[in-house]
């Protein structure tokens, strides 16, 4: 768990590092620049989870979000961001050097990582079919913070976001496509959760 943290906090500060040195974003704008990417909010609840849990303090990353199960929870974010880039993005850009290095870690390594995790380590967790359900409005936050700071700078995060190219009907409609996945991947974790034994 430890090593873990280590590896995803380094990560994040090598993709904050890599935003600062490309695209001339100021120290202090980039970290809200690379919010609008869900990869950046999901391996950064990674990052929370494995601290908290380290210092004790896992009840209020819970209480923050307001949710039972919330390794699950992190769980599901993660992987979805592991499946749609796989889906969606893994072919739409070609990055090099320490660019290749941060994608592989946040997309590749980091994610399964933590799904080993929690398959593995984590207790059995108070679960049921509406649980995922419960996990949505941090991605409905997350939805409304990403394109509307993406409509003000001009600049999207994912193609499928682009609203300018797509208009805001089909990017609405990739968003339900994705929620619809997230809500898929939490049941998934939910099934799994009954299966254990502690």
């Amino acid at each position: 768990m430890a090593l873990g943290a280590i590896l995803t906090w380094a990560t994040l500060l090598l993709q904050l590092y890599i935003s600062v040195t490309k695209d001339h974003a100021t120290i202090y704008i980039a970290p809200f620049l690379l919010l609008r990417f869900f990869t950046i909010v999901g391996n950064l609840c990674v990052a929370l989870f494995w601290t908290l849990s380290l210092l004790g303090k896992r009840r209020a990353m819970s209480k923050f979000f307001g949710l039972t199960g919330c390794a699950a929870c992190v769980a599901s974010y993660i992987t979805l961001v592991m499946l749609g880039y796989a889906l969606l993005l893994q072919h739409a850009w070609n990055p090099q050097g320490l660019e290749l290095l941060a994608e592989r870690l946040l997309h590749a390594v980091i994610p399964p990582l933590f799904i080993v995790y929690w398959f593995i380590f984590e207790p059995k967790e108070e679960l049921d079919w509406k649980s995922p359900l419960r996990w949505t409005p941090f991605l409905l936050v997350y939805y409304a913070y990403s394109l509307t700071l993406s409509s003000f700078i001009g600049k999207y995060p994912y193609p499928f976001f682009d609203v300018n190219k797509l208009g805001w009907g089909e990017v609405f409609g990739w968003a339900f496509v994705l929620w619809g996945l997230f809500i898929a991947i939490g049941w998934f974790y939910t099934i799994m959760n009954s299966l254990k034994k502690r």
